[in-house]
């Protein structure tokens, strides 16, 4: 039954790669799949998770699916979610520049980001962009810029804060300006906006 549809669509893929010289193996895990895929990961001692979305997305389940999302809560190496693949198969047959979106703040975990797409960039065809979203009237308090939140010089004098901070940590980080750093100033979570 479906084991068997899996076989094959596995061994119709692996033998895709192997004509294209790329080194595959091939492995069957059985139960359940965020779990299994995230103590897979650790047990071979993965660079990184690549999944497919489901596209079963609700607010419940966050934007990604249920399998997806726990695997990103879960995983201890950077997880990559395609929601349409078509930017991949550009990207890996046809030469195409493939846009890495990496969600930028001042933390270690961003940190360990920030290196592996700047090493991903290095050796692929990418352009990487950081993303930062931001609450506004938090990071004016935050700075200190005492005016409305909501009046555009106090918009202005936040995002060139922010946008100083930001370069300067990936300067830090990367040991040189990398990217692009686009801000976005929004109510809620971060993840729904990058």
């Amino acid at each position: 039954g479906d084991l068997e549809a899996v076989k094959d669509l596995m061994g119709k893929e692996y033998a895709r790669l192997r004509e294209l010289d790329i080194p595959v193996e091939t492995e069957i895990l059985a139960g359940e799949p965020a779990e299994e895929l995230v103590r897979h990961a650790a047990e071979i001692k993965a660079r990184a998770l690549v999944l497919a979305s489901s596209g079963n997305r609700t607010a419940e389940r966050g934007p990604h699916g249920v399998t997806s999302g726990r695997v990103v809560r879960s995983a201890t190496v950077p997880v990559i979610v395609v929601r349409d693949p078509e930017a991949f198969r550009a990207w890996a047959w046809r030469g195409s520049s493939l846009r890495l979106v990496v969600g930028v703040d001042l933390t270690h975990t961003c940190d360990v980001a920030l290196r592996w797409a700047a090493d991903l960039e290095r050796s692929a065809n990418c352009e990487l962009i950081l993303g930062h979203v931001y609450w506004p009237i938090a990071e004016s308090i935050r700075l200190g810029v005492h005016r409305p939140p909501d009046a555009a010089e106090t918009r202005a004098e936040v995002e060139s804060f922010l946008m100083r901070d930001l370069r300067k940590h990936v300067r830090e980080t990367l040991g040189a300006d990398h990217g692009r750093v686009v801000l976005r100033a929004e109510y809620g979570p971060p993840g729904l906006y990058l």
